[in-house]
């Protein structure tokens, strides 16, 4: 990893603790912080396995905690697709000669946003009731700027700034999202989806990324799974 791709990871590590903050389980609030940590620590040690590992576990326990009302959908969805963009960095077999720091940090194509991590926090989650981010960051842009200033969130609260809040929000589509996107296109032209289907329409990603793709696009109730993950198994949008 880049430096600057470090630095993203301890902004993802920190909006992890702001938003952990708000779940009243104490192991589960626990768990997110302890796997934040980890998450710096495999990658300052440059180990993608390890890093992988500690990922898939947030992205799991950050499901939970909305499963379980802890935090809204619109935090997870955001913190689960700044995970897998960098899950899509570090996979090998995707990552090939391009350059990684496009994932997150790309000028010259629309599509690819500075992901500022817009966290809104429902009634429950008052740790923040009074904060609100002023100025946008971006950790390329900034890299001179401490981590807790670099790093802040933008907490979408009851105000006056809310319709331009979602005006702007509409535009920040990260490159999970635009992949999705496409994997949900894909599934619902072809009316029956096999995994082998997608991995033909989409020969740069792994079957690895778009199981991670399938496996999000369930939890949004737009597909379901019809099978036991065997060679018959099949997909279809909802």
């Amino acid at each position: 990893m880049t430096q600057d791709l470090l630095e993203e990871v301890a902004n993802l590590s920190y909006v992890l603790f702001r938003v952990a903050e708000t779940i009243e389980n104490d192991y589960l609030r626990d768990r997110i912080k302890m796997r934040s940590i980890d998450l710096i620590e495999s990658s300052m040690l440059r180990s993608s396995e390890e890093f992988l590992n500690h990922s898939g576990i947030l992205r799991q326990l950050v499901s939970l905690a909305y499963k379980l009302n802890h935090i809204t959908e619109k935090n997870k969805n955001i913190i689960v697709d700044k995970i897998y963009d960098f899950e899509y960095v570090l996979i090998p077999e995707e990552r090939g000669s391009f350059n990684a720091e496009t994932v997150f940090t790309s000028y010259s194509e629309p599509e690819v946003v500075d992901d500022d991590f817009d966290i809104a926090l429902n009634e429950e989650e008052e740790v923040f009731e009074d904060e609100i981010v002023e100025e946008d960051t971006s950790i390329i842009k900034e890299n001179n700027s401490a981590i807790n200033n670099s790093a802040k969130s933008d907490i979408d609260l009851p105000n006056d700034d809310v319709a331009k809040e979602d005006e702007d929000s509409d535009r920040k589509r990260s490159k999970a999202d635009v992949r999705r996107d496409l994997v949900l296109e894909k599934v619902k032209k072809e009316g029956i989806c096999f995994i082998r289907d997608l991995m033909a329409s989409f020969p740069d990603y792994s079957e690895r990324t778009l199981r991670y793709d399938l496996e999000s696009l369930i939890e949004e109730g737009k597909i379901e799974k019809i099978g036991n993950s065997g060679p018959g198994t099949f997909y279809r949008s909802l």
